[in-house]
Order: structure tokens, then C-alpha cells, then sequence
């Protein structure tokens, strides 16, 4: 393949010996880069928690989002008044919060 050099043809023909110095010289190069740039584990770091940790929170809005704000334009067309609350369901929705249950009261 023309990415490979003509000296190494097949990845499996690189010896031990050449294997370890190529890994060794790329963690040096990695550890000198991280020394040269330490930003990148004071900022990077973090920023990477964060995404891990909220990703799924981001996922789920990311799906919730236009469901919300379709609901929320919707309910915005309504006119005041047109769902009658009655003092029945104030009471019922006051009982349900001071007891814990619902209770239907007429």
C-alpha cells in the first residue's frame, strides 16, 4: 500500500527491536508536547470529563428539545381562560402535595 514505506511493506515484518525504539521515541515525543504545551491537561482534561459525563444529558435534550418547545408554542396559542381551572382541582392538586398520593375530591 502506498502508505507504507517500501521498507516495511507488511506491519507484521517490523522487528522487536524497531518496534520498541518507535515506541519509545512516540511516548517522548508525546510526553515533551505535553511538557511544551500544558494547557492541554489543565484544559483538555476537564473538558473531556465534562463531555463524558454530560453527554448523555446532551443526548436526551438533544432528542427532548424540539418536543419541549413544540409543547411550550403550542400552549402559547391557548388564550387565557379557555381550560377552566375550578376550585376542585386546586384542592385536589393542594391535597396531592401536602399528602404525597393522589386523592380525587368532588
Amino acid at each position: 500500500m502506498w502508505w507504507f514505506s517500501s521498507k516495511y511493506e507488511n506491519p507484521e515484518e517490523i522487528n522487536e527491536k524497531e518496534f520498541k525504539n518507535l515506541v519509545s521515541s512516540s511516548t517522548n515525543k508525546v510526553k515533551q508536547f505535553l511538557i511544551d504545551n500544558p494547557q492541554v491537561v489543565y484544559k483538555g482534561i476537564p473538558l473531556i470529563m465534562v463531555i463524558y459525563l454530560f453527554y448523555p444529558v446532551l443526548l436526551a435534550g438533544w432528542y427532548y428539545l424540539p418536543w419541549i418547545w413544540t409543547t411550550y408554542q403550542v400552549y402559547q396559542t391557548i388564550p387565557p381562560g379557555t381550560i377552566p381551572v375550578t376550585t376542585g382541582i386546586l384542592r385536589q392538586y393542594l391535597t396531592y402535595q401536602q399528602s404525597g398520593k393522589l386523592t380525587w375530591i368532588s
